[in-house]
C-alpha cells in the first residue's frame, strides 16, 4: 500500500525497486534495472499501470511511465497462478494503482537531498590524482488530490523533478606518444603487409616485422596520421590502462501525472488518466 510504498527506504526513489521485495524475484547480472521472476526472462514480465499495459520490458529503464512513489496507491507483483484477467505473461505482473482524490483534500511537498559533503573520493580519481568530483542529487516535487463534486469528481495531481550533477569517470588505453609516428617498439611485433609472401619453407603464408618495431613515415596513411592528431595522449603511466578522464555529467528530468473520477453509482466509474516524462542529459 501507499504508506509501505513512501516509507520504506528505496534511495533512488523508483517504485520498481520494490520487486525485489517479493520471493522469487531477482537482479540480472549487470543490468539493476533488469529482474527475473520465478527464474523468468526480463524481457516476458508485463507492466500495467490502473490496468493499462505498459509492454514486456527487458528493463523498466525502457518503460514508458515510472510513476513517482508519491502517486502509487497499490503496487502489486503477481508471481504465478495469474488470475484469467492477466495470464498472457510468461514471467511476472508488476500491477500498480495511481492514486485517487477523496472528500478531504489531501497533499505532500517533498524534496530529496544527496550531495559530496560526507563522500570519499574515487578509488580511480585518486589513483590518477584528481580531486573528488561534485555530486548533487535533488529530487523534489509534490501530490495533491481532492474533489470536484463531493461523493461525485475527484482529482489528483502530481509532480517530481530531479537534477542531478555528477561525474562520468572513463579508463582507457590510448596509444602511447611514440605510436602516433609510428614507434611501436612498446608493444608485440608490427609486420609489414606489404611483405607478405608464400612460406618457403612449408606451407601458409610469412611476412616481415617492421625493424625496431618502427613504421616508417612512408609507411604511414595521411588520413590515419590527421585521424591521431584528435586522440589526446596518455596522462597515466603504463602501456594499458593509461588514460583516465573525469568530465561533468548533469542529468534533468520532470514528470507528472494527472487522474480524474467520476462515480456514476456504486457499480460505474469512469476514470481518466495522463502522464508526462521528460528526461535531459549532457556529460
Amino acid at each position: 500500500n501507499n504508506r509501505q510504498i513512501v516509507e520504506l527506504p528505496l534511495v533512488t526513489r523508483n517504485v520498481f525497486d520494490l520487486v525485489t521485495l517479493a520471493s522469487g524475484v531477482t537482479r540480472q547480472a549487470g543490468d539493476n534495472a533488469a529482474f527475473s521472476v520465478n527464474g523468468g526472462r526480463s524481457g516476458t514480465n508485463e507492466m500495467l499501470l490502473d490496468g493499462i499495459v505498459q509492454g514486456q520490458a527487458a528493463s523498466i529503464n525502457q518503460l514508458t511511465i515510472t510513476p513517482s512513489v508519491d502517486a502509487v496507491e497499490e503496487f502489486r507483483i503477481h508471481a504465478s497462478s495469474f488470475a484469467a484477467e492477466f495470464g498472457h505473461s510468461g514471467g511476472g505482473i508488476i500491477n500498480m494503482v495511481l492514486k485517487s482524490g477523496t472528500n478531504q483534500f489531501h497533499g505532500s511537498l517533498f524534496e530529496f537531498l544527496r550531495n559530496d559533503k560526507l563522500d570519499a573520493n574515487n578509488f580511480f580519481s585518486n589513483r590518477a590524482a584528481r580531486p573528488k568530483a561534485p555530486y548533487r542529487y535533488n529530487q523534489f516535487g509534490w501530490s495533491v488530490g481532492g474533489p470536484i463534486v463531493r461523493d461525485k469528481t475527484f482529482f489528483f495531481h502530481d509532480y517530481q523533478a530531479l537534477r542531478q550533477v555528477s561525474a562520468a569517470r572513463t579508463t582507457a588505453t590510448l596509444p602511447l606518444p611514440g605510436e602516433h609516428l609510428g614507434d611501436f617498439s612498446a608493444r608485440a611485433a608490427i609486420f609489414d603487409p606489404f611483405s607478405l609472401r608464400a612460406n618457403p619453407a612449408g606451407s601458409g603464408f610469412v611476412r616481415d616485422p617492421y625493424p625496431g618495431n618502427q613504421i616508417p613515415a612512408s609507411a604511414l596513411d595521411p588520413a590515419a596520421v590527421k585521424a591521431m592528431t584528435y586522440i589526446p595522449m596518455p596522462n597515466l603511466p603504463g602501456v594499458s590502462n593509461n588514460f583516465f578522464s573525469q568530465n561533468p555529467s548533469n542529468t534533468s528530468n520532470h514528470q507528472f501525472d494527472a487522474k480524474v473520477d467520476h462515480y456514476f453509482n456504486s457499480k460505474h466509474r469512469l476514470t481518466s488518466s495522463f502522464s508526462f516524462y521528460r528526461s535531459r542529459g549532457s556529460g
